[in-house]
């Protein structure tokens, strides 16, 4: 018994490690999640400035700054379109290929024991139209007056620029692994750079790259030459013809 009790505790101590080191301070973070019970109160922006401890902030700007954007929050509220909409709306308007599910892909449904699984899933999909993801959420009150928030842009841009996992690195690593293969191995790092850019940050469909490329005139111009140019742009082509394949 005294052995088992020390390993169990040696396991939990091992967890503890990794867990519980970082918990307050992704705590304070979470004040800016939309879902959370502090969201927009002075006292918990505060805390995240402090933990962040971004150069240049200035303070007493930083105050005026929440008030104008938790007046603008709460007027947003009260109009007759609802929020979820009106950020889906400013969304969409800057993405050239917006697709409604990429507002709500990353809610994860967990199954609590209670009731059968179809059951928790379709109670999720009917709370998922009102859902709003707190970094779309802030793009969309930080670009409504955009000039006059230079401050908070700063302690937003900070914060969600913090990964919660190793997931899209290791995206990145698998995506390098397909294209950089034993058959295309005379890519330079350059060419797997560029060709990497595209297949992650791409938002065309492959008919709108192709058009996008053929409505380049100077491009096209450019491929044609032989000067040292040319080989530059002419690998951006061959990154299209790779995209478009």
């Amino acid at each position: 018994m005294k052995a088992f009790d020390l390993f169990s505790n040696t396991v939990i101590d091992y967890i503890k490690s990794y867990f519980d080191h970082d918990s307050r301070f992704y705590e304070k973070l979470s004040y800016l999640n939309v879902q959370s019970f502090h969201f927009l109160t002075w006292k918990n922006v505060l805390d995240v400035a402090d933990l962040i401890q971004i150069d240049g902030l200035d303070m007493d700007q930083l105050y005026s700054e929440f008030c104008d954007i938790k007046f603008l929050y709460d007027n947003l509220n009260k109009k007759n379109i609802k929020l979820s909409d009106q950020v889906k709306s400013y969304i969409s308007s800057k993405r050239i290929n917006f697709s409604a599910s990429s507002i709500s892909h990353h809610i994860v449904v967990c199954d609590d024991g209670d009731g059968d699984n179809e059951e928790v899933i379709s109670s999720a999909t009917n709370e998922d139209e009102d859902l709003i993801r707190s970094d779309q959420l802030w793009a969309y009150l930080l670009n409504i007056n955009p000039n006059s928030t230079p401050n908070f842009k700063k302690i937003i841009t900070y914060t969600f620029s913090i990964p919660c996992s190793n997931s899209y690195v290791e995206l990145i690593l698998s995506n390098m692994n397909l294209l950089w293969s034993d058959y295309r191995n005379p890519m330079d790092i350059k060419l797997v750079h560029a060709e990497l850019s595209i297949r992650m940050h791409a938002d065309y469909s492959c008919e709108q790259f192709h058009k996008h490329i053929l409505s380049g005139t100077n491009l096209l111009k450019q491929i044609r030459k032989k000067s040292k140019i040319s080989t530059v742009i002419s690998r951006r082509c061959h990154i299209s013809f790779l995209f478009l394949s």
